[in-house]
């Protein structure tokens, strides 16, 4: 079975009259599909088409269980509604109106529906049928039309505008869907409308490979404005970023405190973006008095009244303690004239973990209402936008029914699982205590548990029957470390007690910090390949932390939640819990590396398995000439990434950071990959970084190298002994070029040479030819063979006494015959000797 239909199993194929029988069989195969035929037929069949030799000895096998058939006896809807509940996909090889109608009345959700394709039986055309996003048909049939050379037929409205689906966007990524009106948001797409994204964790890469016509308006992440979250939880400081998109109003204030707060510094960013829109963020922490600092404007602190004027105000805290930073304090502490006006909340006391965001406000007046605690994350967004996407972990709730949200934009969310979550626990802590300790912390904090990236610990807790539960139960990996590595961190809350239980002072803190640090620094887009950031981008694609560094504090660990303990009345045991960010997502999957020979360039020459490995792959790296040959099998969603020509061990490089991340990534060379393609090197690449054999998975696709081509042009050249050998000596010292020359000319090999000439290496193509004239007579054929199958395509066939008469580049294969081979109407033919 081909790996790129594991995540479709258990795969269903169906067929109930031969042709169709037919079509699955070898298709079955090849996609791991379990083929059904209807029992009550089998002996049919054979009558049906009795002078089918073919279909009979094929038919025969099934019978054998040669090919793992299965046969059904009850109706055919019957047999499908027993699948439905279990199988992943469907592959039907009938009617569509019959498929519709059979499986019609088992339709329940396209977030559970299997995906479901239909194939025609002349075997033209390949229908995603079904949950073509969610479930997968879409990829389904692209993956069997590459495969049996067929047309896939796509009916999404994103598909035709070379959009991601909405709702399997962060699927690569391993993202987890929030809630939210998927189905409103998703119909905006298709209609062209305009969709705001906020993200504020997750990787990019999906959006350096949009359509340049697409629908989508990026608002500046809160995170990329705002100061450490770790500083403000240790330090109980407030902090305001304020981004103003006016470029008329750009004054920002930060304003008075009442004489019971403290001094405030408060920390205001200002950046400039579109004429008359502005966006205001106001971030703010745990309560107690504030401590703001501020790197635009602190004005005029009073004890008493203040006025101030401005295009945005944040403001006030109130005389008691308080967390939440707005605008428009009570008429005794503040006049505010503003256009933008954030209204306070009205408890004196606040702890909310919550960003407030207007996005792109009009030129108008807007107003936006601090949230209550119970819902604390609430957006203004640009009037002109349809929906919205938000891609972040924090625990935002979705109104969807009341009517305080029906003038609110329809809104999903995705969460990339980025937070970490160390425990330490007494032996014998249940799960209960671990899971309601999570829950309490993430609520408090408006944290989304679907974020959760996984669990991190001490080894000596690796056996906790309570944590292997919970890992167990929500499909969650388990990091423990040694003391020695925990206690080389400084965390903010030690604990001497814990340090002579465990031998070192944190467990939750620290080894939440470490797992985090190990997930890695964010792969980034490759976007300038010639600049010098993006060469160090592509050497290493990670670039991350060293979680052994002794140096590494809460300042520069993305520490979130320091360590709270939890008891659970009824439980046993007590649970400490610190959660920790990590700059790269956790992606729940095992990546793979596809090595791909795309052949001389027009895809009747690639094999149906090397296009189905481009099709299938969440990413695409190759030199840009190569990318561009394959552009017609691309498909929308796939990164893709061209590494300019003398960047070979950067693309090797960036595909295996890739892969070990978790993507599925197919590098693509012309030819075939394992001769003088990316395949050797991304082998020595992998042997260098003591790869396991296993993980990341490799598999090569061969393709047709250029010799071949050129010989399939020239007729039968290469019937007998032959060899290629290259004449760049940028990675093989030229005197071994010249040995090699000499023993392919000496032992009378029919002989293909690449990289002939470049426009700086152009005297090694005439000392070749040198010393074959030392071996093979002056009038011995050779064929140059440029461009073959492609547009320029240019076959000249001379000698090697008149070779250097001709035009030789770095696009030409230069074909030498031995001493038996001879032109025959324009054809080279090397005899094999069967005539003889």
């Amino acid at each position: 079975m081909n790996q790129l239909f594991a995540s479709f199993q258990p795969l269903v194929a169906i067929a109930t009259t031969p042709s169709g029988a037919r079509r699955l069989q070898s298709l079955s195969q090849t996609t791991g599909a379990t083929l059904w035929l209807p029992e009550s037929k089998a002996s049919k069949m054979e009558q049906e088409s009795p002078n089918d030799a073919q279909f009979d000895v094929q038919f025969d096998a099934q019978f054998d269980a040669q090919f793992d058939a299965q046969f059904y006896s009850e109706p055919l809807k019957d047999r499908i509604a027993h699948l439905w509940p279990v199988a992943r996909g469907f592959i039907f090889c009938l009617a569509a109106g019959a498929v519709v109608r059979l499986i019609a009345p088992l339709l329940q959700d396209k977030s559970r529906d299997p995906a479901v394709v239909v194939i025609d039986e002349t075997g033209k055309f390949v229908i995603s049928l079904c949950s073509g996003h969610q479930g997968g048909a879409d990829r389904l049939a692209r993956l069997i039309a590459a495969q049996i050379g067929a047309t896939p037929i796509l009916t999404g409205a994103s598909a035709g505008q070379g959009l991601p689906g909405i709702d399997i966007l962060g699927n690569p990524f391993g993202w987890r869907r929030g809630q939210g009106d998927w189905t409103g948001v998703s119909a905006a797409a298709a209609r062209g409308e305009l969709i705001e994204v906020i993200q504020e964790a997750g990787s990019t890469l999906w959006q350096q490979h949009l359509p340049e016509n697409h629908s989508f308006y990026f608002q500046i992440p809160e995170s990329d404005r705002e100061t450490d979250l770790a500083d403000n939880l240790a330090a109980d400081k407030l902090s305001l970023a304020t981004d103003n998109q006016s470029a008329a109003n750009q004054s920002v204030t930060s304003v008075n405190q009442s004489a019971a707060n403290p001094s405030v510094n408060s920390s205001v960013t200002s950046a400039n973006q579109s004429a008359a829109n502005q966006s205001v963020t106001s971030v703010n922490q745990f309560a107690a008095n504030q401590s703001v600092n501020s790197s635009v404007t602190s004005a005029n602190q009073s004890a008493a009244n203040q006025s101030v004027n401005s295009s945005v105000t944040s403001v006030n805290q109130s005389a008691a303690n308080q967390s939440v930073t707005s605008a428009n304090q009570s008429a005794a502490n503040q006049s505010v004239n503003s256009s933008v006006t954030y209204v306070n909340p009205s408890a004196a006391n606040q702890s909310v973990n919550s960003s407030v965001t207007s996005v792109n406000q009009s030129a108008a007046n807007q107003s936006a209402a601090n949230p209550s605690a119970a819902n604390p994350s609430v957006t203004s967004v640009n009037p002109s936008a349809a929906t919205k996407i938000l891609i972040g972990f924090a625990g935002a709730k979705l109104a969807s029914n009341s009517k305080a949200s029906e003038a609110q934009l329809p809104t999903v969310q995705w969460y990339p699982r980025v937070l970490w979550v160390g425990i330490g626990c007494e032996r014998g802590t249940s799960k209960a205590v671990m899971e309601k300790a999570i829950a309490q912390v993430f609520q408090a904090n408006n944290l989304a548990e679907e974020a959760i990236a996984g669990i991190a610990t001490i080894d000596l807790k690796a056996d906790e029957v309570g944590l292997l539960e919970l890992c167990q139960e929500r499909d969650l990996p388990l990091r423990v470390f040694s003391a020695e590595r925990l206690r080389s961190l400084s965390v903010p809350t030690p604990s001497e007690i814990v340090n002579k239980e465990v031998g070192t002072p944190s467990v939750a803190e620290a080894a939440a910090i470490l797992a985090a640090l190990e997930a890695g620094s964010a792969i980034v887009p490759v976007s300038n390949p010639n600049s010098p950031e993006n060469s160090e981008q592509a050497n290493d694609g990670q670039n991350s932390k060293d979680p052994n560094d002794s140096k590494l504090t809460t300042q520069n660990s993305n520490l979130l939640i320091t360590k709270q303990i939890f008891r659970l009345e009824g439980q046993p045991g007590a649970a400490t819990i610190a959660v920790s960010r990590g700059e790269r997502e956790y992606t729940g999957r095992e990546g793979k590396l596809l090595l791909v020979g795309i052949g001389p360039g027009q895809l009747e020459q690639m094999t149906p398995a090397a296009q189905m490995a481009i099709t299938g792959a969440d990413a695409i790296i190759g030199y840009s000439l190569y990318i561009n040959l394959i552009s017609s099998l691309l498909r929308p969603g796939q990164i893709v990434e061209s590494l300019p020509i003398a960047w070979e061990r950067q693309r090797a490089e960036r595909a295996i950071a890739l892969a070990n991340w978790g993507l599925t990534v197919a590098v693509v060379s012309s030819g075939d990959a394992g001769i003088y393609g990316m395949a050797g090197l991304v082998f020595e690449q992998l042997r260098a970084q003591n790869w396991d054999g296993k993980t990341p998975g490799v598999e090569v696709f061969p393709g047709i190298t250029a010799l071949q081509a050129a010989a399939s042009r020239l007729g039968a050249p290469l019937m007998h002994d032959f060899c290629a050998i290259s004449l760049s000596d940028l990675l093989t010292p030229w005197p071994v070029i010249e040995k090699r020359l000499e023993a392919a000319a000496r032992g009378d090999f029919v002989t293909a040479l690449y990289n002939p000439r470049s426009q700086t290496r152009t005297e090694q193509i005439s000392v070749a030819r040198q010393i074959f004239l030392q071996h093979r007579d002056a009038q011995t054929p050779v064929a140059i063979a440029r461009s073959v199958y492609r547009e320029r395509e240019l076959i000249t066939i001379t000698t090697l006494e008149k070779m250097l008469d001709f035009p030789i580049d770095m696009l030409s294969t230069v074909l030498i015959g031995n001493q038996s081979t001879g032109f025959y109407e324009n054809w080279l033919i090397t005899p094999r000797g069967y005539l003889s």
